[in-house]
Formats: C-alpha cells, structure tokens, sequence
C-alpha cells in the first residue's frame, strides 16, 4: 500500500467560520426546527451564521452539532446534511478544486486547506495495485457525532468529486470503521455500492484511474489566482479576518460565476443593504471588490496565454470583448493586448 498524500496535521487544529454550519442549520429550519437553544449551548450568538468573519473551536462546533442531531431524531442525519456540502459552498476553494487539472490535483488542494472546507477528519490518499482509497480518520475525539461527521464528510466528499469530474463519481465500496448501525441501508442508496462496516479504516474505494482523469474546469491560471486566496484566509483563521475579504471570498463560485450583491447576501443570510454598510464602514464597496477580483483573474488569464481575449472576457462575465477591453484599460492604463 502506498500513501500518495496526507492532510497536513497542523490544519488540524485551526477553528472554523461558523456559517459552515450553514446546511445543518438550513435543514433544522425547513424542519421546524429552531436552532436558537442549540446556539445558547454552543455560545455561538446567532447572528453568526450570517457573519463570515466568526470562528467557532471544535467543543463549540461538537455541542452545537450533538444538540442538533438529538432534536432531528434521525441517526442518518449526516447523509442528509453531507450532500449540501456543493462546490459551491466553498467559494474560492470550490472554484479552485474545479479549476485544477485531475481529481487528483483537486483532492491534493483540499489537503492543506482544511479550515475552509470544515472537515474534521485526517485525510491520506493510498493506493493498492489499481485501486485508490481515499481515507479519513479522527485525530482529535469527535464523539458524540463522530458517525454524524463521517456520514457528513464522506458523503459531501463523493459529491464534491463528482462535481469535479463533470459525471457522478463511481464508487467501488465505501468502508466504515464503527459497527454496522441500524440505518445500514441507507448507506448504500448515499453511495451506490456496497458498504462494509467494521473495518480497517473509514475510506472511499474506486478505481485509481480516476485521479489521473482530467477535470473539464480545469484553469491553471483560475487556480492559482483562488489558492493563493484561499491560503491567505486559512493563514487568518486566527480570527483576523476583515468582513471584506470574506465578502470577496464568497464573490465567485465553484462554477467560475461572479456572484451578485443579493447572492453574496443570501449566502450570508443578510440583506444586501447590510452587506453593503458592512462594507462601506471598512471603506470599501462590493463593486470595488468586484473590480479588483475581475482585475486579478484578467491579469491572470491574460499572462496565460491559453486563452484569447475574446475567451477571457466570456470568462470574466463580459457579453462584448469591447466592454472587457474598455474596462481593463480602466483598471491598468493599458489594453488587454499591450498587457499581454
């Protein structure tokens, strides 16, 4: 068995943003369920889940999520919430995994990234012959709601890949460590393939000739232009965050879309107007971050030179090569092909 990658330990023990609780918390409400006292136990203020600035550590995230699965009263809440978990709900880090070059490329970036993606499991990439698994264990206790993670994370990572690969990621087995719970069955309708309990370890089995598949997103330049972002954030998880930098993390989803100021706000679960004032008392506005994204990835794109100009302005949302050009010598004080 050989071990291609393994999470980087120290991501371990880096807190969360509290808004990625934001699909267990959008799944309480369409069941009528208040999350409020869950926040009290947690010591987590509600109005969190809107702010992309708040962390929450581990005990917080484990009271919140414990009080939650009690209240639903459905041991496989993890297989409902996990699949929520879309690209997209990643921001720069989604758009950064889609844009890399083969799933491998794109499971390696999630390695050293952790805080942004919420698992808190350890993940190694191994392979034995022609088969890859993809494995992920606790390092610190998760109990009571270490099945919950699992089922969340497994299930949210065979969504992610297959939003990568552009088809539904086929699945050879999935293994679990702990005993076959009551729910068993509903395992194998998540995952589509047999699920053996009682194992080794907790993995992902599918054909390893998969990682090597090329992903039809792929953009080199896009993908280095999120992960350095991406890895500025996670270097600020320490709670130094500024509302605009999260605000621009958000802007862009795991598609390559630029999002508008009402789907930043939805996301946040603000209004726009608020977004705004939040935004303005740091001396800024969201068409400035706008700009300033669009004006990185143009430069990007353009020194590239895998695309025309036609293509990158198509990329950056301009319906008229002619709008993007004028908009660039705006931002630079040169066309596009004198960038270039």
């Amino acid at each position: 068995m050989e071990e291609l990658f393994a999470s980087h330990l120290n991501q371990m023990q880096l807190q969360r943003m509290v808004y990625g609780l934001g699909p267990l918390v959008t799944y309480l409400q369409e069941q009528n369920i208040d999350p409020l006292p869950f926040y009290a136990a947690a010591k987590i203020s509600p109005q969190s889940i809107r702010d992309p600035v708040a962390i929450m550590g581990l005990s917080q995230e484990l009271i919140f999520t414990h009080a939650a699965i009690q209240a639903v009263g459905d041991p496989g809440l993890g297989l409902i919430v996990g699949p929520r978990y879309h690209l997209s709900t990643y921001g720069m880090l989604g758009l950064a995994m889609m844009s890399s070059a083969t799933l491998y490329d794109g499971l390696y970036t999630i390695s050293g990234l952790h805080g942004l993606c919420w698992t808190r499991l350890r993940w190694r990439l191994l392979t034995v012959g022609k088969t890859a698994l993809l494995a992920g264990r606790e390092v610190e206790p998760l109990s009571p709601c270490l099945h919950y993670m699992c089922e969340r994370d497994f299930s949210a990572l065979v969504v992610n890949c297959s939003e990568m690969l552009g088809f539904e990621m086929p699945l050879q087995e999935v293994y679990f460590s702990y005993p076959r719970p009551d729910h068993a069955q509903r395992y194998e309708t998540a995952f589509k393939c047999p699920v053996r309990f009682g194992a080794e370890r907790n993995a992902l089995v599918f054909d390893e000739e998969l990682l090597k598949a090329s992903l039809p997103q792929a953009n080199k330049a896009i993908y280095q232009v999120c992960i350095s972002q991406c890895e500025d954030l996670v270097s600020r998880l320490a709670g130094e965050n500024t509302f605009a930098e999260m605000v621009e993390y958000l802007m862009i989803d795991g598609v390559n879309n630029f999002l508008s100021l009402e789907r930043v706000a939805e996301k946040l679960q603000l209004s726009p107007r608020s977004v705004s004032r939040k935004l303005k008392a740091e001396g800024t506005s969201f068409n400035e971050l706008l700009k300033r994204l669009r004006s990185t990835l143009a430069k990007e794109l353009l020194l590239s030179r895998k695309l025309t100009i036609e293509q990158v302005a198509e990329r950056l949302g301009y319906s008229e090569p002619a709008a993007f050009c004028h908009a660039f010598k705006r931002w630079t004080g040169k066309p596009p092909s004198t960038f270039r």
